[in-house]
């Protein structure tokens, strides 16, 4: 801020005042006051509002709404939490009409909002957003504005034709679904990220869909993979109807159309009719599904249409046929229309043909798991069985040529019907070749990125099937056309793939259930499997590999990257352990080949006895050092363990071993492992001298011979402040280091100590008394030494001794003031809590003095009568 210019008159008489300071010429301005806005009040110290030491507090009213709602000024500064369940307007209105400020909305609710701002955008505010939005500048403006809705799974988006409306969210059916599937598309396309998740389109079962051009899928949003057209039908339909009745040719050519994304589409639960052209069309590059539960009418063209390089229409089925077509399956323009499905002819139906394939279009039928081509009521169909020409090519049929249903022979011109495959009756097949120069061959040519197969069949089922390119992508640097073998069961269905060997890398995968076996044919054999390095080189070796889900666990190395530089060294023997990311940990066990030295990098655990057949065993250390006694084997012969320096870990020591001139070192213990451990068990019979012990109810420590003694674990309870008692005279807990002054028992024997003070006693003639309350079932005998005088006073004290709960251990006086020390033991009998209590002779809020404790030791059992050596 600029300096303020004042007469030094001005200052001397004292008559400074507000219209003396400059508040209008810029960059000398200073403030007249402070004026609060909506949602702003002011404190000051000032005689005039906003003058002197100001304070702004800023509002954080909130109001909820459920129903549309326009905005007011006093909405201004507060927090507009929407709800409700339903999709609304909140308006703004226009800005200079309402308070200037900032106006912050919430939707807390499962359905979108709609935001409009008067003079400015208008957009969906959807569940879990908010935003900020202010008119300071004489117009709307959001903070964040339009944000896109991020999915969190598969979404499903509703359209009903007949109650939907256009002004929606599609986030619930009925009268809140779109009115158009177009609608839909469009807010999935503008307003959501799908974060790698499909959207399924939810249509209302029983509605006709009859807009033009209306179920086309075009583009994705952000983050969008496909999505999914559900109809709401069954296997006996009643899902919507798919049928436009206005519109050109150019709109409808297919009543639904994918033609756009590479991504996926699957339709299902619905029918589909269509006076324009086909049912079912895609006509770009990407992936079709006709799912379950597809009803195909009466269609001008097709049922189904792929069209154009890089489409993908699959049928899965099952579907059904009521109406007739031109063509069921249609393939052109080099459009890839595969049918695993089965298909079933509802009434009589006709067909130019059933399949038509043309202009380097590509038809399959085939199995894929549990999918399979089959044909219910084919007697219902007439017409021709199919027409195949100009590059068109219909396979998997296994040169049947009857195969598909209708009346009359299938044809066509420069096609090829199932793929070229053909069938020799005869007992066997011979090439021969002209020259030694020019072998016999046989090549299969197959279309670009198609499989080429060469199929045994036996007794009229596929029994192998040997893929010499498996149809794989060929993408570049040799990836893709891999070779496979695949095997079949009786019925001629897919079992798996036993063998696959991928072009790019050479690699040989035996995938099948069976493993791979290496088995002789004749039990005079030896079975072996070889691996043979190229030479003795360091960067060579001969590994097999254990992998989980195609990264490496386990890897056993039958000749390592050692190299072999003579008298046998090199090629060494080794185990690998591999992390969950498929990267190499260590090698835990190897063997060196020239000496035969077995090392283990970590811990050896051996279960059961092991026997020495050399003069020693060494852990990590050299042949001389500490040693220890190891059990002699059958021979009686005695051999040493040599231990590592003191500062190794000796782990699994057996029970009778003995360590000379060694150190035992516990690890320091952590948050879950403790350094040293006893488990329960019972005592010796004849206590040993340097025993420790430990029967689940005490320590036991044994001196010398006979002389077992219980060692001391005490649970203590210490105040370290004062602490003010309930006024009352019933008895109440004397220490509150936790909230019940109460501590947990097991069954078993214990003794026990208290000591405390009290002052601020009634100077009524009183006393006071001790007691032991709880939840435990015990018996007791304790003694007291206690009076009721002043403290640090010498006096003479009362002594009793008790065997019952809260007795009194003085006699009654007016002293305010008071202590006792109190030893005894309890018999637990029954597990449970014990609160060492005190009572009150006269009701007062008395305090206990800082420092006053009670401890417990246990002694043994319930029943403990002695411990050590007494006679």
């Amino acid at each position: 801020m600029a300096r303020t210019l004042l007469e030094a008159d001005d200052i001397a008489s004292g008559a400074l005042t507000r219209a003396l300071l400059n508040t209008t010429t810029p960059g000398s301005a200073v403030i007249a006051k402070v004026i609060a806005g909506a949602g702003v009040s002011l404190a000051y110290t000032g005689a005039d509002a906003g003058t002197g030491d100001v304070t702004i507090a800023i509002s954080t009213a909130k109001s909820s709404k459920t129903a549309a709602y326009s905005v007011v000024a006093g909405d201004c500064g507060a927090t507009i939490i929407l709800g409700g369940a339903a999709y609304y307007a909140v308006t703004f209105p226009t800005p200079g009409s309402i308070a200037t400020g900032f106006y912050r909305i919430v939707n807390n609710d499962s359905r979108a909002k709609k935001i409009i701002l008067t003079g400015g955008v208008t957009y969906k505010l959807w569940p879990g957003q908010s935003d900020e939005i202010s008119n300071i500048t004489g117009s709307w403006e959001p903070l964040k504005g339009p944000q896109r809705y991020v999915q969190t799974g598969t979404h499903s988006i509703y359209v009903n034709p007949t109650s939907g409306v256009a002004d929606t969210d599609g986030l619930a059916s009925g009268s809140s679904a779109f009115n158009t599937f177009a609608a839909a598309y469009a807010d999935w396309l503008a307003n959501y990220d799908a974060g790698g998740f499909y959207c399924q389109f939810n249509l209302a079962a029983g509605t006709t869909f009859t807009s033009p051009g209306d179920v086309a899928v075009i583009g994705l949003p952000p983050g969008g993979v496909g999505c999914i057209i559900d109809g709401g039908g069954t296997s006996a339909g009643g899902g919507a109807l798919i049928n436009p009745s206005s519109g050109t040719a150019a709109q409808n050519a297919g009543s639904i159309q994918y033609i756009g994304f590479s991504g996926n589409v699957t339709i299902q639960n619905l029918s589909v009719d269509s006076a324009y052209g086909s049912g079912v069309v895609i006509a770009a590059a990407g992936e079709l599904n006709v799912g379950s539960n597809v009803y195909f009418g009466a269609c001008l063209t097709s049922h189904t249409l792929a069209s154009g390089s890089g489409s993908v229409l699959y049928i899965f089925g099952p579907v059904y046929v009521t109406g007739n077509s031109f063509t069921h399956n249609l393939a052109t323009q080099l459009g890839f229309l595969i049918d695993y499905s089965s298909t079933t002819f509802v009434n009589a139906v006709t067909f130019s043909y059933y399949v038509y394939c043309t202009i380097d279009g590509v038809f399959q039928v085939g199995s894929l798991g549990s999918y399979s081509t089959s044909f219910v009521n084919p007697t219902n169909v007439t017409g021709g069985r199919y027409w195949v020409g100009s590059g068109g090519v219909i396979s998997g049929v296994a040169g049947n040529y009857t195969y598909f249903p209708g009346t009359t022979a299938g044809g066509g011109t420069g096609g090829t019907y199932d793929g070229g495959s053909y069938t020799v009756n005869v007992g066997a097949f011979y090439l021969y070749g002209p020259s030694t120069s020019a072998p016999p061959a046989l090549t299969f040519l197959a279309p670009a990125n198609a499989p080429c197969e060469i199929t045994g069949d036996v007794n009229g089922q596929i029994a192998w099937v040997m893929n010499l390119g498996d149809g794989t992508t060929q993408s570049g640097s040799n990836v893709g056309a891999d070779f496979g073998i695949f095997r079949y069961s009786d019925a001629g269905a897919l079992i798996d793939q036993p063998l696959k060997i991928t072009r790019s890398t050479g690699v040989v995968s035996a995938m099948g259930a069976g493993g791979l076996s290496v088995a002789p044919s004749s039990g005079a054999v030896d079975a072996h499997a070889v691996l043979s390095k190229a030479s003795g080189l360091a960067s060579l070796n001969n590994r097999i590999w254990g992998e989980t889900a195609g990264s490496a666990r386990w890897e056993l190395n039958l000749g390592s990257q050692t190299s072999e530089s003579g008298s046998n060294a090199g090629s060494d023997f080794a185990i690998g352990r591999y992390s969950d990311a498929g990267t190499l940990i260590d090698y835990p066990l190897s063997i060196v080949r020239s000496s035969g030295q077995v090392t283990v990098t970590d811990n050896l655990s051996v279960l059961g006895t092991t026997y020495l057949s050399a003069a020693g065993l060494y852990v990590k250390g050299s042949s001389t050092g500490y040693t220890g006694l190891v059990s002699a084997n059958a021979s009686a012969t005695t051999y040493t363990l040599t231990l590592p320096p003191i500062t190794d870990t000796v782990a699994a020591l057996t029970a009778t071993q003995t360590l000379t001139n060694k150190t035992l070192a516990l690890t320091a213990g952590t948050a879950s492992a403790a350094p040293l451990t006893f488990s329960a068990g019972t005592n010796l019979t004849a206590a040993a001298a340097g025993t420790h012990e430990y029967d689940g109810s005490a320590f036991y420590a044994t001196p010398t011979a006979s002389c077992r003694g219980v060692m001391r674990t005490e649970q203590v309870m210490a105040l370290s402040g004062a602490y003010t008692l309930t006024s009352q005279t019933a008895a109440q807990k004397l220490l509150n280091g936790t909230t019940n002054g109460a501590l947990t028992l097991p069954v078993g024997t214990y003794q026990f100590e208290c000591a405390f003070s009290l002052s601020s006693m009634s100077t009524s003639s009183g006393s006071f008394g001790f007691a032991l309350g709880g939840t435990a079932t015990f018996t007791q005998m304790w003694w007291a030494t206690a009076n009721k005088a002043a403290l640090a006073t010498a006096s003479s004290d009362y002594t009793s001794f008790n065997t019952a709960a809260n007795t009194a251990l003085t006699t009654a006086n007016t002293t305010a003031t008071g202590y006792a020390m109190i030893k005894g033991i309890i018999r637990v009998t029954v597990a449970g809590t014990i609160i060492p209590e005190v009572s009150l002779g006269v009701a007062a809020a008395a305090v206990v003095g800082a420092n006053s404790y009670f401890k417990i030791s246990p002694l043994g059992s319930s029943a403990v009568v002695d411990v050590g050596n007494w006679s």
